[in-house]
């Protein structure tokens, strides 16, 4: 592919005072890293529309378009109104017949009913259980993090962190709902003798980048709540970045999460707060155990579930040619059987999880 143009937010929630926004190493440096592209342009609709307003700062987008001649717009939207107007996006991908895929973090059922009139293909980060009605749907195409490899690796550090939880821990997300677990958890754990180190979240104690994958690095166990705040289990970026650290992953029981992993062997589950304080006790003293899951769990993202597999396999779907070594690549290969897996049950007949896979 020659061009990619990325339409997106520079901050999160559109606001500086919240940091750099996550699609930026998600998403753009994730690309980036594969050499899948030549060329990689960023428009941050919400810097503009701050300075222009809505309306001005979606014509200079399709301004932006017809200059720049992209063969694909990956559109990450905020649902609000720095967007850019869903009559841009249509025409980007029905007038000047340019592909949009647009890449929504969260399912929640209005942003997908939102987006699919506007754009060529809806990507959807965090896997969920997703409604009958989207089920089969070409256009809908779900997947997980693929981390930045240029950015999220283990870099030998000591680990001289027992336990660490970079998130947010007491606050809401952006639906305004309180995170379930979270507080009430790692709250028990203190109170019996662990020390939790706690950092992050973007609306609340903000890190770097590049302090928050150096805890990850200095951690022995990684902490992970799957619950998002309405209490629906799903998928979370944590885990891979994480395991792309070479830290031990230990999260609350997440259906999704076991369809690309195998609890036990790449991660270990808690299921009540007593379980969880038993098993941070025993892999913190059972060095050798704890170094191989983590290990396991290294592996399977860096060789199986990592950006250039994942994005060849979007690409791929979207009717961009691959580069022809990928065809012969066992990894890519086997990526590509585990992503059509997902989509449907052996006999082809009953959906599994949701949706046509990227």
């Amino acid at each position: 592919m020659n061009k990619i143009l990325f339409v997106m937010e520079k901050y999160c929630d559109g606001d500086p005072r919240c940091g750099a926004t996550n699609s930026e190493s998600m998403l753009v440096g994730a690309i980036q890293s594969t050499g899948l592209v030549k060329q990689t342009a960023q428009f941050y609709y919400d810097v503009v529309c701050h300075k222009v307003g809505q309306h001005r700062m979606s014509e200079l987008l399709l301004e932006k378009c017809v200059e720049y001649r992209p063969d694909l717009v990956i559109f990450t939207p905020m649902f609000g109104s720095l967007d850019p107007l869903g009559g841009a996006i249509y025409q980007i991908a029905n007038v000047l017949g340019i592909k949009v895929y647009t890449q929504t973090f969260d399912f929640f059922p209005f942003r997908i009913d939102w987006c699919l009139p506007l754009a060529n293909y809806v990507g959807i980060i965090d896997m969920l259980s997703i409604p009958s009605k989207y089920w089969g749907n070409p256009k809908i195409i779900q997947g997980y993090a693929s981390v930045n490899p240029r950015e999220f690796y283990n870099k030998g550090l000591k680990r001289d962190i027992d336990i660490s939880f970079v998130g947010s821990v007491d606050s809401v997300d952006s639906e305004g709902r309180r995170w379930p677990l979270r507080y009430e958890y790692i709250d028990f754990l203190k109170k019996n003798g662990i020390d939790v180190v706690t950092c992050g979240g973007q609306r609340s104690d903000r890190i770097s980048t590049e302090d928050y994958i150096n805890i990850l690095n200095r951690s022995k166990i990684s902490l992970n709540f799957c619950r998002r705040a309405d209490g629906v289990s799903q998928l979370k970026a944590r885990v891979f970045e994480a395991m792309a650290c070479k830290s031990f992953v230990l999260e609350d029981e997440g259906l999704e999460t076991q369809h690309f992993f195998d609890i036990g062997t790449d991660l270990m589950s808690f299921h009540s707060k007593k379980d969880l304080l038993e098993k941070v006790l025993y892999y913190l003293s059972h060095d050798k155990e704890r170094e191989e899951i983590a290990q396991s769990g290294y592996e399977k993202v860096t060789n199986l579930y990592n950006a250039t597999n994942m994005w060849a396999y979007i690409f791929g779907k979207m009717g961009f040619e691959q580069p022809g070594a990928l065809g012969t690549d066992e990894n890519y290969l086997l990526h590509h059987v585990k992503m059509e897996s997902l989509t449907y049950y052996r006999d082809g007949k009953r959906p599994f999880c949701a949706c046509a896979y990227h």
